[in-house]
Order: C-alpha cells, then structure tokens, then sequence
C-alpha cells in the first residue's frame, strides 16, 4: 500500500514494514516499484524465515539490496508503470461492474431448469506425473488469483487430477464464492 499526506497520523498493524526515502537518491513513488523487483523477490525468499509463515524483519532488511537507477530513469518507469496500474485497477473495476450486471440479468431469466439438464459434471481423471511435459495447471491458489492456470511440470502435481477435454467453466468446491 502506498500511504500519501493524507494518511499522516494513522496506526499500521506491527507486521507491516514501511519505508520512506532517506535521500534524494530514491523517489518515493519508485519504492514500490523497487520492492516489486523480482531481485528483491528473491531476496526475501532466501532471507525469510519461519517454517509454517515465511516472514522477515528489520534485521534482514539491512542484509538486502535494491537496484537503483538514476532519478530521471526512476521518473520514467514510476510515471509508466503508475499509469498502467491505473489502467489494470479501471479494466478491473469495469470488469466487477459488468459480471455484477451479467449475474443480475441471468436471476431475471424467465426459465429455471436443474443444472443436470443444461450441463455435465467432467470426470476424465489422467496422472500429470505420468506425462513428462509442463501442464497448464488450475490450482485452488492459481484460480482464486486470477481464474488462470499456473504452468509447471507434470511431474511437480503429486495426484491424480481432471482433464479439461473443451470448452469448460471452473467452479472451486473450497471456495465457490470466488
């Protein structure tokens, strides 16, 4: 989250770090950008500690690096990379406001039929592990992040799992909200 004037005077909870720029040498709109680098990814990754919840703290964070570049070069990629999160969040909301619309025009239908009628459960089960070639794979976290499959090797998915054979809608059975 990036906190401007207006947040002034509020509380975080204790698990949340925040930084500001001690000099000139670092814009503050760059910072999360910075933060977001894969380099600084990994970082935490190798740092974190914890076995149940990967976490860091203050004493690693003096053992980490950011890359840096000029000012005018922070600028141009926080002024880009700025506008196009503007855009992602409006595409977001347009797409919330028109599934919220799709969903309240499929409720106004004038017929009700049982599901079994109109569609058909998927039951083709296959081995990934079996495969020995990368999968598209729709993991409860890859679903309930984006809808999308994360790709990985076969051999990586330790069960038995659904073929999508065509055209198909997903559904969670954890987490059927989403």
């Amino acid at each position: 989250a990036v906190v401007d004037s207006t947040g002034a005077g509020a509380i975080a909870y204790t698990g949340i770090i925040g930084f500001r720029p001690k000099n000139a040498r670092i814009l503050p709109e760059f910072i999360p950008f910075a933060l977001a680098a894969p380099s600084f990814a990994r970082q935490i990754e190798a740092m974190g500690a914890g076995s149940v919840l990967r976490h860091f703290g203050p004493l690693h964070l003096r053992q980490m690096t950011l890359q840096i570049p000029p000012v005018t070069e922070q600028l141009a990629i926080a002024d880009v990379l700025g506008a196009l999160g503007d855009k992602i969040e409006a595409n977001q909301q347009t797409i919330q406001v028109e599934e919220e619309l799709a969903t309240r025009l499929v409720d106004q239908a004038p017929i009700r039929l049982p599901l079994n009628e109109v569609a058909a459960v998927q039951r083709t089960s296959i081995n990934p592990a079996l495969s020995g070639t990368m999968v598209d794979h729709f993991s409860l976290p890859a679903f309930d992040q984006g809808r999308l499959p994360l790709r990985q090797a076969g051999a990586e998915i330790k069960s038995g799992k659904l073929r999508i054979d065509d055209v198909s809608v997903l559904v969670s059975r954890l987490n059927p909200h989403i």
